[in-house]
């Protein structure tokens, strides 16, 4: 953290000047007062460093620091009120020491991510709390699992949960998504981006394609106890924390209800609201169901 400080702040020093500064830290965060955050007295020119370290502590994480430089990025090669030109020097010096932090900055969005090829993290590296994200979600549940339980030896059961979960990891990740939530048996997998109604759908394909495989390599249980699942997947809103247990998502809640109530064994169940994103392709292999006015699903037809 010392050396993430340190850089970002010899980055500020070194690029802007004082104007510069005051002019893009207001535009960034209109609350920054540099008067009241150093002490000095209004009308005093505050130094550059002692202004630049008082607005990283003014700044509330990493996360806004980070999104503070991506900002000050945009503003290179424009004007700064009177202190002229933005001009960002040893820019890539910067970049290295925070990649060191694994963190990367994407020129597409024009934001700092978590590199994922380090590790995998359920934000996916960029998501911020307390904001709202578009996203499709999947419920995947062992049917009858307290009856597994009852009928086979503990520790062959708690090893085929494990590999349940390797399994389903294995193909989630596949597809870009990210566990949530799993209580042993199943749990709670998000999706999101443009593509993640698709890559939701085709990562539970997958895994009913799969299962048998499952069955047959990794189920340590008795030879007629296959592992059945049952799977929903719809699409929302979230509203995004860092701790995945605070979320409260009525969407998310739906997608468990649906789960639980109108998929039947070893079959997926998607909602309108998914069906309406997929390509019409992929919905020849979903039957309506017709005696729902609502919910609105769809069940899929396995070959």
């Amino acid at each position: 953290m010392k050396d993430f400080h340190d850089g970002i702040t010899e980055f500020l020093t070194t690029s802007l000047n004082a104007d510069q500064f005051l002019n893009v830290t207001g535009d960034f965060s209109p609350r920054f007062d540099v008067f009241t955050q150093t002490g000095f007295e209004r009308g005093i020119r505050v130094p550059l460093r002692v202004a630049v370290e008082a607005f990283l502590n003014f700044l509330d994480s990493e996360i806004e620091i980070l999104d503070f430089i991506a900002f000050l990025f945009t503003r290179e090669g424009h004007g700064a009120g009177h202190g002229g030109i933005v001009r960002l020097h040893a820019k890539d010096h910067l970049l290295q020491i925070l990649h060191n932090d694994e963190w990367i900055y994407n020129e597409k969005t024009q934001n700092f991510q978590k590199d994922q090829n380090r590790k995998k993290t359920t934000d996916w590296g960029f998501l911020r709390a307390e904001q709202t994200y578009a996203m499709a979600f999947a419920s995947i549940d062992i049917v009858a699992s307290s009856e597994l339980i009852k009928q086979n030896d503990i520790k062959n059961i708690e090893e085929t949960l494990h590999h349940f979960k390797r399994f389903v990891s294995t193909h989630v990740l596949e597809h870009n998504g990210r566990i949530w939530n799993w209580s042993g048996d199943g749990g709670l997998i998000a999706f999101q981006g443009g593509d993640c109604v698709k890559d939701a759908v085709c990562t539970m394909v997958s895994i009913l394609a799969y299962l048998p495989h499952f069955n047959i390599v990794w189920n340590r249980l008795k030879e007629d106890c296959d592992v059945k699942v049952r799977v929903a997947v719809h699409f929302g809103l979230c509203n995004f924390k860092k701790n995945i247990s605070q979320i409260e998502c009525q969407d998310i809640v739906s997608t468990h209800y649906i789960q639980e109530n109108f998929v039947n064994p070893n079959s997926l169940t998607i909602t309108g609201e998914v069906s309406s994103r997929l390509p019409a392709e992929m919905m020849q292999n979903f039957r309506k169901e017709q005696s729902l006015a609502d919910p609105i699903l769809y069940h899929y037809l396995a070959d």
